[in-house]
């Protein structure tokens, strides 16, 4: 994990120093820790705005590599790894038995729209279930507005705020909004990630986190590159194909009722 100077510091250090008082920081720390439970709930996921279930350790994790790109004035190296490489490939590996739809997902549903409070998920998990997808896309997007050297310094609060809540004026789609917002992430996430090589970041993580496991003889399996190889493809289909089929579809309603029904998309 990518967590900085403070990673190698006592509790107590920590602590004297931090913002958040011992039980802010214990129920923090309990808060973005990512499980899922034998029952099927998922943890560590919130209900944001526009209706959409979000990991928090994969979107923190993006946008703390956007402020420290930030802070040294370099570009935010390692922010796909962090953010989704490293679970796609070890969700693609750990499942190449099975068909390549099989090795992403599954979305869920909350108990209560109102007061959200247990995240329960409708098949078995996967590595990278549709909340980690969306943290992830979160967190990589924010991350590089963040790295983002020219533009204006912004309270994390207020670029938080501006992503999940945005006000879409009349006569407007979505398609003709070109600012950083949730509802959109994935076609943003799309035209950040589909110029890269994935297949590559994605083996170099893996080859990364063998030689730290000192589990290299993994790379010896002759499946490993058509299992990652699918598997992308897979991601592709169903996290960005699917999207551009639906924006598509949606650009040909009328524009007052498709944004009106907008999850987190305030018209006014």
């Amino acid at each position: 994990h990518f967590l900085g100077p403070s990673y190698n510091l006592s509790v107590d250090e920590v602590l004297d120093t931090a913002i958040l008082n011992a039980s802010s920081f214990g129920f923090f720390d309990k808060a973005v820790h990512h499980i899922v439970t034998q029952s099927g709930e998922e943890r560590g996921v919130v209900l944001t705005p526009d209706g959409t279930t979000v990991a928090l350790l994969p979107l923190l994790l993006g946008i703390e590599s956007g402020l420290k790109a930030s802070t040294d004035g370099t570009p935010p190296a390692g922010i796909f790894p962090l953010t989704l490489g490293r679970r796609l490939g070890l969700s693609f590996l750990s499942l190449q038995e099975f068909p390549p739809s099989y090795r992403l997902g599954p979305n869920g549903c909350w108990d209560s729209v109102k007061h959200p409070k247990v995240f329960k998920l409708s098949k078995p998990a996967t590595l990278v279930t549709d909340a980690i997808i969306n943290g992830g896309m979160d967190g990589l997007i924010l991350g590089m507005d963040l790295s983002n050297h020219s533009a204006p310094q912004q309270a994390l609060s207020e670029l938080l705020k501006g992503y999940y809540n945005f006000t879409l004026h009349e006569m407007r789609g979505l398609d003709a909004v070109h600012a950083h917002i949730s509802p959109r992430r994935r076609g943003i996430s799309k035209s950040i990630l589909e110029p890269l090589d994935l297949y590559g970041l994605v083996m170099e993580t893996l080859h990364l986190i063998w030689k730290l496991e000192k589990t290299e003889w993994i790379a010896l399996d002759k499946g490993v590159e058509k299992a990652v190889k699918e598997g992308l493809q897979e991601f592709a289909h169903k996290y960005w194909a699917l999207w551009s089929a639906l924006m598509a579809t949606s650009t040909k309603a009328e524009v007052g009722t498709s944004s009106a029904h907008t999850p987190g998309v305030t018209t006014v």
